[in-house]
């Protein structure tokens, strides 16, 4: 051992400590997630006036379906799933904006739940992609 050696200590990141409970921000997501859902789901079968169309239902049960089997997995704290929701929520709010504009319709119940789900969506993705929700979804055990 060199007498005039600079003392050596370890150096590295102190590791964020990984909380086990399922923080209340990721749960209120998921709540505002499904109220979206439903905000959609409703918009499209009572965007048909009198009897919604057979691709209406289809649809919606399209809708049903991709809710139903990725909300669960968000809660339940799938990484793979939080991300697979934020490509949908950019590319359904990318539409939402983009129809917005080429369609001049007068303002009613689609446009009102259509902007509400939007709304929904992104408050929902912000409270997921924030700490401590980041946090919880990088942990490695799960609940």
């Amino acid at each position: 051992m060199n007498r005039y050696a600079p003392p050596s200590a370890v150096v590295q990141d102190i590791a964020e400590v990984a909380t086990r409970e399922r923080p209340a921000q990721v749960v209120f997501a998921v709540w505002l997630l499904w109220a979206s859902s439903l905000l959609s789901i409703s918009e499209i079968l009572l965007e048909e006036r009198r009897m919604p169309s057979v691709g209406s239902v289809v649809a919606a049960l399209i809708s049903i379906a991709i809710s139903a089997f990725l909300f669960p997995r968000i809660h339940r704290g799938a990484n793979w799933a939080r991300l697979v929701v934020f490509v949908l929520v950019v590319l359904n709010t990318a539409a939402l904006a983009f129809t917005a504009n080429l369609v001049k319709l007068p303002w009613g119940f689609h446009w009102i739940g259509d902007f509400l789900a939007a709304a929904c969506d992104v408050i929902a993705m912000c409270l997921l992609f924030a700490r401590p929700g980041s946090t919880w979804f990088r942990r490695v055990e799960r609940l």
